[in-house]
């Protein structure tokens, strides 16, 4: 599906471009617009997509409206589970906990399906389109902020292998963010995040203080930079544009 992108701050952020609030007076995002019409809320943007494009596959196959359905409920619940233990202040065992059983359902849904390792099994669907950004953002924000490590974790091995899939596609690559950028775009977007005292060593290492220039070059990714594409190729290109 053919489409292009234009970035649009959050009200935290400053305010909207002039031209974007004559489209959309209400300065909602995320919003899309089609042939002239703005399409606000993630689902109904999803919908349109769908209806405009009956062609293609199916975000949600035939049959399986139901278990999409408890998939996107599932999705919610993490998300709240997420947001209570992000900013909860000091000793937070209780919202640590109810996260991670949340996640562990999360785990045990995406291995449901043998040909996975996707929600639905072997292709995108409907729950990847909602669980993604939302996963990607706590993977980085509880590093850093609570010590807790999601990438590369042996007890989601289910959870790797979908992060793994989903990497493994432009389509995501292009719009995937760096834990850096979550870490410290999070705070002002949800009122604060809180330290739990635990986050240290992740903070340090997402922050920077053990780089060094120049950077290793074809090094394998970690559970805080899933993304480091640091190629030989890259490495040269980048040393050609700054000389």
């Amino acid at each position: 599906v053919p489409y292009k992108i234009s970035k649009i701050n959050m009200n935290c952020y400053g305010d909207k471009p002039f031209d974007f609030l004559a489209k959309n007076p209400m300065g909602l995002l995320p919003v899309a617009e089609f042939d002239g019409r703005m399409v606000t809320d993630s689902n109904s943007i999803l919908d349109e997509i769908e209806a405009r494009f009956p062609d293609k596959k199916r975000l949600v196959p035939p049959g399986q409206e139901a278990e999409v359905a408890q998939l996107l409920r599932l999705e919610r619940e993490l998300f709240g589970a997420w947001f209570s233990w992000l900013r909860s202040p000091g000793s937070d065992a209780r919202n640590r906990t109810a996260f991670i059983e949340v996640l562990e359902e999360v785990e045990r849904r995406l291995g449901v399906h043998a040909d996975g390792p996707f929600f639905l099994g072997a292709e995108v669907s409907m729950p990847e389109c909602h669980f993604a950004s939302f996963l990607e953002r706590m993977a980085a924000s509880l590093a850093y902020f609570k010590g807790f490590q999601m990438r590369q974790n042996l007890k989601f091995p289910n959870l790797e292998a979908w992060f793994k899939a989903l990497e493994a596609r432009d389509s995501y690559i292009g719009l995937a963010g760096d834990f850096y950028t979550h870490a410290h775009d999070l705070p002002p977007q949800v009122g604060g995040c809180a330290f739990n005292g635990e986050h240290q060593d992740y903070q340090q290492a997402i922050d920077g203080a053990s780089w060094r220039l120049p950077l290793p070059v074809d090094e394998s990714a970690t559970p805080l930079e899933p993304l480091l594409l640091n190629t030989a190729a890259e490495s040269e290109a980048a040393r050609r544009e700054a000389a």
